[in-house]
């Protein structure tokens, strides 16, 4: 019986070497690949990222772009005709007496009343600055959202609570003064912790 030959992983040096290329070619190849993927992957999320804009931003920019624009052409950007002097920012003349609204605010007239009539509802005339109306509704608005918040109606109060979530039939159990008064221990409640969380 012959002699066994020895068994040997030995193969020629051009294998081996050939063997190494590939692998490494294929991890260079392997790598730049999850490169390109990540950067196009990231870039995919930057650009929805950067497009999106909060209602505040969106808000914003419109109001700006209203400063910088008039549409009617009476000299009153957009910004000025809707949140200072209440007219219209698409009718030169607001209330159609033939006189443009910059024209009557240079006079010193309201450019929301036709020329002779009388449109003070209270009878007392009041000019204000352009700014000072603004700030007037403002502190007027949060007000009466002040007050509104304090005093609601038993209504008020059940379609609330119904908002968030109370079943009508749990309600109908209460009487308004009942309703009332667990609204008005709500509040003190909640004022005693803001209070507390503020110390």
């Amino acid at each position: 019986m012959p002699a066994d030959l020895p068994i040997t992983d030995e193969r020629p040096r051009e294998h081996r070497a050939g063997a190494w290329v590939v692998l490494v070619m294929g991890l260079i190849g392997l790598g730049l690949g999850i490169y390109q993927w990540r950067a196009s992957f990231r870039a995919a999320f930057v650009s929805q990222v950067s497009a999106f804009k909060t209602p505040e931003q969106i808000e914003q920019e419109q109001i700006e772009a209203m400063k910088t624009k008039d549409t009617d052409g009476d000299t009153l950007n957009d910004f000025e005709e809707t949140y200072v002097y209440k007219t219209s920012p698409y009718l030169s003349d607001s209330d159609s007496d033939e006189l443009p609204d910059n024209e009557e605010l240079k006079a010193g007239e309201d450019p929301n009343c036709p020329k002779g009539k009388n449109c003070i509802e209270s009878g007392v005339a009041v000019t204000l600055s352009p700014q000072a109306e603004v700030a007037s509704s403002t502190a007027q608005i949060e007000e009466d959202a002040m007050r509104q918040l304090l005093n609601p109606t038993p209504a008020q109060i059940r379609a609330l609570l119904m908002q968030n979530g109370v079943k009508e039939s749990d309600l109908s159990g209460i009487d308004d003064a009942t309703l009332v008064t667990l609204y008005q221990q709500s509040l003190q409640e909640v004022q005693a912790n803001a209070d507390k969380n503020s110390n």
